[in-house]
């Protein structure tokens, strides 16, 4: 486990690095408005991955881990992948033509269109079958090589924001080049892992994952609908302004996503060992890990001007107090990653998981809309802090319900 826990925080410091590089350049490349649209492109595209996805993060890495041998690590295998094809296949033949009818800006049409190459990558990226044999190592070698050989080419091919198309381009090509890595390492490693899996197993993959999916699903659509709502009742300037504060934060937020992927496995094993043990692990990583966070988001309100003119730069300077709002929400974000994926999934939660996530994201697309027609930005935020605040507090509550 502790392997797996610095392999994931090695790929996360990686991608920070590369972050710190790639953000500050193609915000100022693109400009607010430019950037505003690659923003938007892409979190079109997060709908189709995460139909494509399905459940399979959470339940693929459980079964994998689960398996008795290496016949039905195959079948797992498999399964997973010929599900991921046949939904990623109905995704596309859906969501393309409705596209292209509904929406009436070609430019945004063309750079979803692009933004397929990282549709492909991240839906068929096998992160949960690495996490379930845990060997997380392969998950950083793929992703560190990819990324490095895209922000080269970010470089040397993105200058201004007439190579906003390029830039979409080549920031969907490291899920792919880590997804063709990752095969050969499976390969090599694994021998041939791909037999033909029976109806019934493909069946059983998508019936297991399917509170994982309505999850994630649910997860999405009070994240990423709202980037995708203030883009259809504003600008993409505004879009650009948001998205960048918005993009620190998530970023901040996403360095502790490692601990959780690396600990995730282990949870499930030991659970089903000793219950009591697992719990005494979960209340530490919890205490430390929002003590921690909290520290972080007050840095992050003390030197909100620093961190935008830095990373953003002054053409982004209306984003400074979109950041010291965003700031106290941290914590929360943390919070709740930690009770779902490390407490309310292993401990046989996930419907009460999946319930509280649906019912937040139901929630946020009554309030989401309003909010934002008649407060732009701060209704955003309103509405970020209302939804998360009210998902953590939920998964709080029920932890302590769980556990008197």
């Amino acid at each position: 486990m502790f392997e797996n826990i610095v392999s994931m925080f090695v790929l996360r410091g990686g991608e920070y690095v590369i972050s710190l590089i790639t953000i500050p350049y193609l915000v100022r490349a693109l400009e607010p408005e430019g950037y505003g649209c690659f923003v938007f492109s892409q979190s079109i595209a997060q709908y189709l991955i995460i139909i494509s996805r399905y459940g399979f993060g959470y339940s693929g890495a459980q079964a994998i881990a689960l398996a008795k041998n290496t016949i039905e690590m195959k079948e797992i295998f498999s399964g997973i992948i010929y599900a991921e094809m046949i939904l990623f296949i109905l995704s596309s033949l859906i969501f393309f033509p409705a596209f292209y009818f509904l929406c009436s800006d070609f430019e945004v049409i063309v750079l979803v269109g692009i933004s397929v190459v990282l549709v492909m990558g991240t839906s068929f990226f096998p992160v949960w079958f690495f996490q379930g044999v845990q060997k997380m190592r392969y998950i950083t070698i793929s992703n560190v090589f990819a990324r490095t050989i895209c922000l080269i080419a970010l470089f040397l091919f993105v200058h201004n924001k007439e190579d906003l198309r390029l830039a979409v381009f080549i920031q969907s090509l490291p899920m792919f080049i880590s997804l063709l890595v990752s095969f050969i390492i499976i390969r090599i490693e694994y021998g041939n892992m791909f037999v033909r899996p029976s109806v019934e197993c493909v069946k059983k993959c998508l019936l297991n994952g399917w509170d994982f999916f309505i999850s994630g699903l649910a997860s999405n659509l009070y994240t990423n609908t709202n980037v995708v709502a203030l883009g259809a009742l504003t600008s993409p300037e505004i879009v650009g302004v948001y998205s960048g504060a918005d993009k620190i934060i998530r970023a901040l937020v996403g360095a502790f996503t490692p601990l959780t992927q690396a600990v995730y496995p282990h949870m499930i094993r030991l659970v089903k060992d000793n219950k009591a043990e697992a719990n005494k692990l979960f209340l530490k990583l919890f205490h430390i890990s929002m003590g921690m966070f909290a520290l972080i988001g007050i840095i992050i309100f003390s030197f909100a001007s620093i961190i935008i003119t830095m990373f953003l730069g002054t053409k982004f300077l209306q984003s400074i107090p979109i950041i010291e709002w965003l700031s106290f929400l941290i914590p929360i974000l943390v919070g709740s990653n930690l009770l779902g994926v490390l407490y309310l999934i292993p401990f046989g939660y996930k419907k009460e998981f999946r319930k509280i996530l649906f019912y937040g994201a139901m929630l946020n697309l009554i309030t989401i809309f309003p909010l934002i027609y008649f407060f732009q930005i701060y209704g955003i935020i309103f509405d970020v802090y209302l939804i998360e605040s009210g998902i953590f507090l939920s998964m709080l509550l029920h932890y302590k319900k769980s556990i008197l």
